[in-house]
């Protein structure tokens, strides 16, 4: 498995920086008042960085792909439920192993070439062969065979339950037309798009706006409620994202900043809707080397942490302390799971029987992120009181990863999030907890390692019935809890802005905008 590059939206979204507040700042509104030329304007925190199905892999990319492209699969509303996109069923065989898809008849390319098998199966094995990106979530296939051309058949390399969830979301798996890279080539594809979606990029002002306009070819037709446009404006600073919201400007901001969400709280002509992430923040402990490779000491740190405070100073209260290592969204979350919470006494408690009653120095280190290191400061004052002196080590994201990697240089603790890529608890715990994960292999950075949790999620991997898998995971989740190779800190909430004239926005913590499915008045 490759390493997901799950911090690429907040290096880019800083990088940008301020740079582009002026541009953004005076680019005029491109609302319009004639309904037959009504425009839905969104705003992007950042800049598109590709708009090539098989290589973009952050939220703005993920937009424009989610608007010009489909997917086998896709989410039912706003759950993690699957329901059909281009096909229209599927079954599989072998625990696993073979998948079969029948897919939907009469849909075409904005190219105006037909979607069909062998345009699925050109599309994923150019994403496996460009091996960018998304791409390792398709490096468990073995063959495609396309016996028709609505009958799809994927073999995979070994049995694999959840390659089904990771069809329904666009990285890496929204199919590109054939006649489109056979005509302009794979790079034509960075700044262009040639899908089955309902919108296609028209133009792309680089740090200003992408264009999108409709697709005449769209399988769903089209009826004068739908926009003629999606125009997708990037402004990176809140300022300026409230400035446009609030004159009209600005339709719609799916990621507004949690630290300013409460200015436009209240405000006339504006909705707020918070809504719950795929997404946790947690620290991890080293489980192989040092005090933290003891059980007890682990628990003990899991009782020094001010959670609360976390989430009602540092967040805003746009967030919920987690129970474990998945968020409550996600199908497969156990509810009934115990909760650490802050209490000194027992800290220290736990610690002498870990033949620790004075505690411990322990280096933490945490990327260039304001918020993860207001929660570690936090921590550091708490841990004193339990004798641990923490050093706290800030660095960019590329030298901790080395760090956390080789076991010899990783410290006692690290400050991170997680972000799902497809919806299945094997996304999280997989990558995270099994043995095989550890250091560069996967995202096991704790080094932790226990033989009835890599059975579980080795059963849960193959096993076809739903409601057993759900039991697998819940009794992952129990295990871990109670070794605790993580502190769990909170679930995070999504800040969904938008104007009272908006209609039809149905949130997906997995989906860009579904800009077809909405109106303006």
């Amino acid at each position: 498995m490759k390493l997901r590059p799950r911090h690429v939206a907040l290096t880019v979204a800083l990088a940008l920086g301020a740079s582009m507040l002026a541009a953004c700042g005076s680019t005029a509104s491109t609302t319009s008042s004639n309904p037959a030329d009504q425009s839905l304007v969104l705003l992007q925190n950042y800049d598109v960085t590709s708009m090539d199905p098989a290589i973009a892999y952050d939220q703005a990319s993920n937009q424009v792909v989610g608007l010009a492209y489909e997917t086998l699969l896709t989410l039912k509303g706003s759950s993690t439920e699957l329901a059909p996109g281009l096909a229209t069923s599927w079954s599989s065989s072998q625990g696993g192993k073979v998948w079969t898809f029948t897919l939907r008849k009469g849909v075409r390319f904005a190219d105006g070439s037909a979607f069909n098998s062998q345009a699925v199966k050109f599309a994923f094995e150019r994403t496996i062969k460009l091996n960018q990106g998304p791409a390792w979530m398709l490096d468990v296939i073995q063959s495609i065979a396309t016996p028709s051309p609505t009958k799809l058949v994927i073999t995979l390399k070994y049995a694999y339950q959840p390659f089904i969830y990771s069809l329904a979301q666009p990285a890496g798996t929204a199919i590109v037309s054939p006649a489109g890279v056979k005509k302009h080539g794979n790079a034509w594809f960075h700044n262009h798009t040639d899908g089955t979606g309902p919108y296609q990029e028209s133009q792309w002002v680089h740090g200003q706006q992408v264009v999108m306009t409709r697709n005449p070819h769209y399988w769903q037709g089209w009826s004068s409620s739908h926009f003629q446009k999606v125009i997708l404006k990037i402004a990176t600073e809140p300022s300026t994202q409230q400035m446009l919201l609030q004159t009209g400007a600005a339709d719609m901001n799916i990621a507004f900043p949690l630290s300013n969400i409460s200015q436009l709280q209240g405000q006339k002509g504006i909705k707020v809707l918070t809504e719950p992430g795929l997404n946790i923040l947690y620290i991890g402990l080293n489980n192989k080397t040092g005090p933290t490779a003891n059980q007890l000491v682990r628990q003990a740190l899991s009782y020094t942490l001010d959670y609360q405070g976390a989430v009602k100073q540092i967040y805003d209260g746009y967030a919920q302390q987690a129970k474990g290592p998945i968020p409550p969204a996600l199908w497969g979350y156990d509810k009934t799971l115990p909760q650490y919470h802050l209490d000194i006494a027992k800290a220290k408690s736990l610690l002498a029987q870990a033949g620790y009653p004075h505690g411990f120095p322990m280096t933490i280190t945490v990327e260039e992120n304001p918020l993860y290191e207001q929660v570690v400061e936090s921590w550091q004052s708490t841990l004193k009181q339990v004798g641990i002196n923490a050093t706290i080590n800030t660095m960019p994201w590329a030298t901790e990863y080395k760090k956390l990697t080789t076991l010899s240089t990783a410290p006692s603790a690290f400050i991170t999030g997680w972000y799902a890529d497809f919806a299945d608890p094997d996304d999280f715990l997989y990558p995270q907890y099994a043995s095989s994960q550890q250091g560069t292999v996967g995202f096991n950075l704790e080094w932790y390692g226990n033989k009835t949790v890599d059975q579980l999620l080795n059963e849960a991997r193959v096993t076809a019935d739903h409601q057993k898998r759900v039991q697998l995971y819940q009794q992952v989740q129990k295990l871990l809890v109670q070794q605790a190779p993580a502190i769990w800190v909170l679930d995070q909430q999504t800040a969904v802005v938008e104007r009272s004239n908006v209609h039809g926005y149905v949130y997906n913590a997995l989906w860009p905008v579904n800009a077809y499915a909405m109106s303006k008045n």
